[in-house]
């Protein structure tokens, strides 16, 4: 029974970051250049993803994030919040490959401080 439940947990992985979201149109200068900002950016939630020790999930998934914003509510497209995380994910070794996610589900609240929640589950 013990091999089942962990089983179960190896295919459901959960975690947050105390990060703000990155849009897309503050990553990229002209077509390929990173941002400063960017660059920045992937290397924080890089290290904030690695501390979690969260082993990787490899093959079809499905991914829900929660982006809490302090500021920027109104003006942020949620839609280009996921793209920088997605890839973070993957850089993190915590997502095998972005091509893999079957199914995405994409919310964004306000609150009081900057926050990434996220939930992958590994599918058949």
């Amino acid at each position: 029974m013990g091999e089942e439940i962990k089983e179960v947990c190896m295919m459901k992985q959960k975690g947050y970051v105390h990060l703000s979201g990155l849009s897309i149109n503050q990553a990229f200068q002209g077509r390929r250049f990173l941002t400063k900002e960017a660059k920045a950016w992937r290397e924080e939630a890089l290290w904030l993803l690695k501390m979690l020790k969260i082993p990787m999930i490899a093959g079809w998934v499905e991914v829900s994030y929660i982006f809490t914003l302090k500021g920027g509510y109104k003006t942020k497209d949620v839609a280009n919040l996921e793209k920088e995380f997605t890839d973070a994910l993957v850089d993190a070794n915590i997502l095998d490959d972005d091509r893999f996610i079957r199914k995405m589900t994409l919310e964004k609240v306000q609150g009081e401080i900057d926050k990434i929640e996220f939930e992958i589950i590994k599918l058949n």
